[in-house]
């Protein structure tokens, strides 16, 4: 019995305004196999890896990549890919946690911040929980690899309990959840009709 292609592209083509940047192309590679694109520069390969990356929308035809059109469902196969370009950078100011969060949200990644604390416990690195804490306390409590909590009261006016800080250390509070438990009658305030 023949395999299923790994990728699958069926008379692929992109049309940007006037500019047919990729026409027609069809070709499917078996698992475990190593391809490469070659052509001159505005040829389309950027754009067929986009296309099957499932970041560019087709103008027509189909790319199924582990048996899931990319068009439709690429949620549904991104965490088994990647793809790094040397034209693209990601801005190195990016801290670990925020460049995680930027491909988590990529690929689609299910509770991105408890993976990430998962992934910093597994590796010794500390973690520290940035902007609205009283959404990250529990998983600062719940990481032996956590080391502070930055604490703005930004939401105290809008919470039934605001955070309880103790000698510089904040408590978690006592119920399972977020932390948070909004306080109906302030939040009527910023109700818009």
């Amino acid at each position: 019995m023949i395999p299923a292609p790994a990728i699958a592209v069926d008379q692929l083509v992109k049309v940007y305004k006037n500019v047919t940047a990729v026409d027609g192309i069809s070709f499917a590679l078996e698992p475990g196999s190593i391809t490469g694109l070659l052509g001159g520069n505005g040829a389309g390969k950027t754009t067929i890896i986009a296309m099957i990356m499932g970041l560019v929308i087709p103008t027509s035809g189909s790319v199924t990549v582990l048996g899931t059109n990319m068009a439709q469902h690429r949620h549904r196969v991104l965490h088994r890919m990647n793809f790094e370009s040397p034209y693209v950078e990601m801005p190195m100011r990016l801290t670990i946690r925020q460049n995680l969060t930027v491909f988590g949200r990529l690929y689609g990644v299910q509770d991105i911040a408890a993976r990430i604390a998962t992934l910093a416990e597994a590796s010794s690195v500390a973690i520290s929980p940035h902007f609205l804490p009283e959404l990250h306390i529990h998983l600062a409590a719940a990481t032996p690899a956590a080391t502070f909590v930055e604490h703005f009261p930004l939401l105290d006016d809008l919470l039934d309990e605001t955070l309880t800080v103790r000698e510089g250390m904040v408590e978690p509070p006592p119920y399972a959840g977020h932390g948070i438990r909004w306080d109906s009658n302030a939040l009527d305030r910023f109700e818009v009709a």
